[in-house]
């Protein structure tokens, strides 16, 4: 094995004082820019560790709440007739209230996170960790190390229901198509799962229950990630096919497959899947409006699928796989609705038949454009994060655009 030949050390007693002076202002230099490097790389991890502290802290109120919850029904239910369900105990008015309030601030500080990571990566001039490494990430949430939260139960779907969370991989979820449900296999341990995956180092991956992890919406207006990375969430069909038509695009950081647009907190795959929470397959965009504008992005997602079937994409059928646009700002709103009406002219113009000049617009594109701030996401469970780029993915592809000639969607 060749070894690594050192460099020469300069020869200081025979430099003129000119050379030495050059060589002792180059290392100064040098020694400086590490010092800083260092220095912001400190301060990164001292943001990170604070907000993993609060995370701890709002696990252990979680788990307090729900065992006060828990004792306080039990009390209430001493001398009645009926037994407590075995699944569980549903939960009214402040209880419930609380423990959901916390729920949302520990979804949110997921979010804290991933605008750390993508803060350190952009300020730092590295942003090989948003792309989804496996190569074992040094940002923060994208260690191979995890933090264990001391939780060991979980809210289940919008009951107050309890469940420990199933190990990786989850046998009971399936991806349902038209012609019955297609398990996902994968005979790997837990352990080749988890290292194998792919996953954005944009998202971290606390071991948490799964009820109480992903981040939720749009950075807070004023911090850096809002002035920097915009997010744009896309729901058009299965979102394994979904993803895959943005990770490629220059000016796209980050992407993350989850759920969007139900009533329920916190779904799991195979609840969505039933139809049980309203939520539809989504995909988070992160990108840098300074390199590809919010228009652009959306002209991806018309040309991608068929949004004039109704909760339909190909075999896949249900509410989860309508076509929807989650907007985050005025402006995300506005682009939207004009790029809506935009191609349902262009649907007029080459289905004239099909779609008269007296249809209105809602009724050509199916298309829901819905609050981001009213509709909190989701992120799904890790397997499928990226699903088509990893080497073991079943192919599939539930997407069929809609054959419209591109001359006619010169306004998108």
């Amino acid at each position: 094995m060749a070894t690594a030949v050192p460099a020469p050390i300069p020869d200081r007693e025979n430099m003129s004082l000119v050379q030495r002076m050059r060589m002792l202002t180059e290392e100064m230099r040098k020694n400086s820019e590490k010092i800083e490097s260092l220095q912001q790389e400190i301060q990164f991890a001292h943001r990170a560790r604070d907000v993993l502290l609060k995370q701890i802290d709002l696990g252990q109120k979680v788990a307090s709440a729900i065992t006060a919850a828990e004792e306080k029904s039990k009390q209430n239910n001493e001398n009645a007739d009926d037994p407590l369900p075995e699944e569980g105990i549903e939960l009214e008015g402040e209880d419930a209230e609380a423990i959901n309030d916390l729920q949302k601030q520990l979804a949110n500080t997921e979010l804290e996170l991933a605008t750390i990571n993508i803060e350190k990566s952009l300020v730092m001039g590295d942003t090989t960790n948003l792309a989804g490494d496996d190569g074992g990430s040094s940002s923060y949430g994208g260690k191979k190390e995890t933090t264990l939260l001391p939780i060991d139960r979980c809210l289940k779907s919008d009951r107050t229901t309890y469940a420990v969370p199933m190990d990786f991989p989850n046998s009971d979820e399936r991806h349902y198509v038209f012609d019955g449900p297609l398990v996902v296999a994968d005979n790997r341990t837990a352990d080749e799962a988890s290292f194998q995956a792919s996953y954005p180092a944009a998202v971290t991956t606390l071991s948490m229950p799964r009820k109480l992890t992903g981040p939720t919406n749009n950075p807070k207006p004023g911090s850096f990630a809002a002035k920097t990375v915009e997010s744009a969430v896309f729901g058009f069909g299965c979102f394994w096919c979904a993803e895959s038509r943005f990770w490629h695009l220059p000016g796209v950081v980050s992407t993350q497959a989850g759920y969007c647009g139900g009533p329920t907190a916190f779904p799991t795959y195979s609840e969505v899947c039933r139809g049980v929470t309203n939520h539809a397959e989504v995909v988070r965009v992160q990108f840098q409006p300074s390199k590809i504008s919010y228009r652009e992005i959306l002209r991806h997602f018309w040309i991608a699928h068929d949004p004039t079937k109704y909760c339909q994409q190909g075999n896949d059928s249900g509410s989860q796989y309508r076509s929807i646009i989650v907007y985050y700002n005025e402006n995300q709103k506005q682009i939207a609705e004009e790029t809506k009406a935009a191609f349902a002219k262009a649907v007029r113009k080459q289905f004239p038949e099909k779609y008269p000049a007296s249809m209105d617009e809602d009724s050509i594109v199916r298309t829901e454009i819905v609050d981001g701030d009213q509709n909190v996401f989701y992120l799904a469970e890790r397997k499928h994060q990226q699903y088509e780029a990893k080497p073991y993915a079943r192919e599939y592809c539930g997407l069929r655009p809609l054959p419209i000639p591109l001359g006619l969607l010169q306004d998108i």
